[in-house]
């Protein structure tokens, strides 16, 4: 463990416990076990697997902390992430591992390191061996799945999962099942079994992840009604992911699941973050993402979140810092680029800007993300004095947007696109503000909202300046109209 190095011995009450445990898995012996191993300074890699997994899942923040302080680490709280040297933590693990080489919960730390360093191939050989040690470790199979899942292996994700022989009736296995099964192309999984589990005897907290997976399931493929009944018990008792799952699909349905967030949940910094993001409170959701960021700092959605929200705040220096953080380990992600983009047009730095648009185009990203990336075009084509191309472009994504039935992003692009054509100094300034605010109708939410104040007061604040007067750049390889906005596509 790090930070000690206790004396290994094991007990009588911690090997009646552990064999106790392995039978039932209740969450009341797992707080046993801890507490039992703290009393008597028990370090083994099954004590320290149960009290990493009960750190994670454990509802009650005593058990939590009991966990948190055998395992000799603040969850709670945040180092500082200017001081953190993955290389250095590396080096610690592989001299821990030295000593023991069994340990599989030190190589899941060590593939979660070389995760975050975006070295992918020493990640999966470290977790490979994590496997081979504990293939039926709960805490050791949700990770490999999750790390499959980050790299977008998602057929491996599910086999690992499926190869636990207690995954059928297993709440936390089975959450993971439902949920990455529903991100993967494949048919979806687990549901069967997920039903049939929920309704044995089981505390709230152990079902928590498996109700959000179930119920985000349910809401998305059109039994709403029961999938917001299942999301909203989800979150009693819930971990640090339900409630996050329940503010996704409120953030992302713009329907208001909770009215408020239950409190004492540690590690919530996605809930919290999507929660003020929803109320276009820009500076707390980019604080909260921030942490969230450090929390998962081998994934990319809390870089993206973060970055987003920057540019709805208009700090354009700071998107550019936060997109240019994640883009250090996922140089391809296209909302990552797409952020740093807008964010460097409005700082003047054009040519910045084409190699992220040009780079993006090249990546397979999904269609929304295809048709942002596609308005971010629209606006550079406007500020390098090109704006009939801009004007074209802008209308063509809200066409596209208005038939995907994407009302906010319409809103967004309308309200955009009518900015620039008060900066360009266009006649057709009147028109566009015009129609944006029919769009408007249908999006009335704080973002929306937000922007639209904004850019009232920026057009009240200054003249029109056509752009492109001082700044030429060669944009030809963003004129050829990108496959989002071909006709037909989000019929």
């Amino acid at each position: 463990m790090p930070g000690k190095r206790l004396t290994i011995h094991r007990e009588p009450v911690i090997e009646r416990l552990l064999l106790e445990y392995k039978t039932t898995g209740h969450i009341g012996l797992a707080s046993e076990i801890v507490s039992a191993a703290l009393v008597d300074s028990v370090d083994s890699s099954e004590v320290e697997s149960i009290a990493r997994e009960l750190a994670s899942t454990a509802s009650y923040p005593l058990m939590r902390q009991m966990a948190e302080l055998l395992l000799d680490v603040d969850f709670g709280g945040l180092a500082d992430p200017a001081h953190y040297d993955g290389r250095i933590r590396i080096s610690k693990l592989k001299g821990i591992l030295a000593d023991e080489p069994r340990n599989s919960v030190r190589w899941v730390d060590l593939a979660r390191e070389y995760l975050i360093m975006a070295q992918y191939q020493q990640s999966q050989s470290a977790m490979r061996i994590a496997l081979a040690l504990a293939p039926h470790n709960r805490f050791v199979v949700r990770s490999a799945s999750a790390m499959y899942a980050q790299l977008q292996e998602f057929d491996l994700a599910i086999d690992v999962i499926r190869s636990s022989p207690s995954y059928r009736h297993d709440p936390w296995l089975l959450a993971a099942l439902v949920a990455i099964s529903d991100l993967s192309d494949s048919r979806q999984l687990g549901m069967r079994e997920a039903r049939r589990t929920m309704e044995a005897d089981i505390s709230q907290a152990q079902l928590s992840e498996l109700r959000a997976a179930v119920g985000t399931v349910e809401f998305r493929s059109g039994s709403s009604r029961k999938g917001r009944q299942l999301l909203r018990r989800s979150t009693k008792d819930g971990s640090e992911n339900s409630l996050a799952q329940v503010e996704w699909i409120a953030h992302d349905s713009r329907e208001v699941l909770l009215d408020h967030l239950p409190t004492g949940v540690p590690r919530a910094y996605e809930a919290l973050a999507r929660r003020a993001s929803s109320s276009a409170n820009w500076e707390r959701a980019i604080q909260h993402a921030m942490d969230w960021t450090w929390d998962q700092q081998f994934a990319t959605e809390p870089r993206s979140f973060s970055s987003s929200c920057a540019c709805a705040w208009e700090n354009w220096s700071l998107a550019v810092e936060l997109a240019e953080g994640g883009l250090v380990l996922h140089p391809d992600q296209p909302v990552l680029l797409n952020n740093r983009a807008f964010a460097l047009i409005q700082l003047g730095d054009l040519r910045g800007a084409l190699i992220d648009l040009v780079r993006a185009r090249s990546v397979d990203a999904h269609s929304r993300s295809k048709i942002v990336l596609a308005a971010t075009e629209a606006c550079l084509f406007y500020r390098a004095g090109m704006p009939a191309t801009g004007r074209r472009r802008y209308q063509q994504v809200i066409a596209v947007l208005n038939r995907r039935q994407e009302r906010i992003l319409a809103a967004k692009a309308a309200l955009m696109l009518s900015r620039e054509e008060y900066f360009a100094g266009s006649y057709g300034f009147q028109a566009a503000w015009h129609r944006a605010e029919e769009l408007m109708k249908y999006a009335d939410v704080p973002e929306i909202r937000d922007l639209y104040n904004r850019i009232e007061e920026s057009i009240g604040s200054r003249s029109p300046s056509p752009h492109g007067s001082h700044s030429v750049v060669d944009l030809a390889p963003l004129v050829p109209e990108p496959e989002a906005l071909a006709p037909g596509i989000g019929r």
